[in-house]
């Protein structure tokens, strides 16, 4: 499947091309302030970054194709190979380096072996990867287990309550307009903290497509095989998160197979980056307290001679690439150099 690449920075003689990929549920266009501060401190390095961006199948202008949720490892990486292979007139001789957020850190350090790949990363630098060793949360015994349909033509299927996947299946998902999406993103807990030039990244951005009424009902989404490019939201008519929260929720409950299956072979460089009060890279560690720190140093030391160092953010939760663009940026641009040196 085909992809879409963003520019979202040109330069003349790069020192490196950088490939964004977003974190689940949001899109390209989350990551574009970050994106821009990410060149301008590179450049305060002597670094000269050509970024460009994509969206991953399910979100942004892609959120017609809806493939597997809980099967996010394949796609996703079969997502960052086609975004390398659609990159073509990369220059070869200028290192090739993945910035990822969550699913999207994730997917770089998955990718490599799909027929599109083109070229192998040089490095990555991972915000807060979904590592595991079992990022899909046990079922809490005290409650009923949820059932609901999602695929077209799937039949019922039982599935455990899962903190992330509840907070997700809250949201609403469709408005009457823009204009109330926005008031309800600019009040809702998820959001907040980020500023205001974000908030209108994220929305022009694929964040919102139009809801052509078309497809899923109450409790379904659609499986793959739907167009992959959907219509961008206008401003009076009926629109919709272009990832559906249905479908997202369920991609909480897939298994990273970093942790057993990638990092003890990788050969890909990694730097890391982690929000200081952020619990996610905690919680793949589950039942056993782990702090982020400890996280942190567990994933490099099973990444061995892969990794580059770490950094963290003070201050700053999960959702670090959006809430403290500026402060990551300057985290993942110094990781960056180590990447290159």
């Amino acid at each position: 499947m085909a992809s879409h690449l963003v520019v979202l920075n040109r330069a003349s003689k790069p020192t490196a091309s950088v490939l964004l990929a977003h974190a689940a549920g949001f899109s390209h266009g989350a990551l574009a302030p970050f994106a821009a501060a990410l060149c301008a401190s590179a450049e305060r390095r002597g670094m000269r970054l050509e970024v460009r961006a994509f969206d991953f199948r399910g979100h942004g202008t892609r959120s017609g194709s809806r493939p597997a949720a809980e099967d996010w490892a394949r796609w996703a990486a079969d997502d960052v190979d086609d975004a390398i292979g659609a990159w073509a007139d990369r220059d070869a001789a200028v290192p090739m380096l993945g910035v990822g957020h969550s699913m999207g850190a994730s997917a770089l350090l998955l990718a490599g072996d799909g027929p599109g790949a083109g070229a192998a990363l040089s490095g990555a630098v991972a915000i807060e990867p979904i590592v595991g060793p079992a990022y899909a949360l046990p079922p809490d015994p005290t409650r009923e287990a949820g059932t609901r349909r999602y695929g077209q033509g799937l039949p019922t299927r039982t599935i455990p309550p899962n903190p992330l996947s509840e907070a997700t299946l809250a949201r609403q998902r469709t408005f009457s307009g823009a204009a109330e999406a926005e008031a309800y993103v600019a009040a809702h807990p998820l959001y907040r903290g980020w500023p205001d030039h974000v908030l209108r990244a994220f929305f022009e951005g694929g964040g919102l497509a139009a809801d052509t009424g078309a497809g899923a009902g109450p409790g379904q989404v659609p499986a793959d095989g739907a167009p992959a490019f959907v219509p961008p939201a206008s401003r009076d008519s009926a629109c919709r998160f272009s990832c559906d929260p249905l479908w997202e929720a369920d991609i909480y409950r897939g298994i990273s197979p970093l942790w057993n299956d990638v990092l003890p072979r990788e050969s890909t460089p990694v730097a890391l980056i982690g929000g200081g009060k952020s619990r996610i890279p905690s919680m793949g560690f589950q039942p056993e307290p782990v702090s982020l720190k400890q996280a942190m140093e567990r994933t490099a030391h099973r990444a061995g001679a892969a990794a580059r160092g770490s950094a963290v953010v003070p201050g700053a939760g999960h959702l670090l690439a959006m809430t403290h663009p500026e402060e990551t940026a300057e985290a993942a641009a110094a990781a960056l150099a180590r990447l290159l040196e």
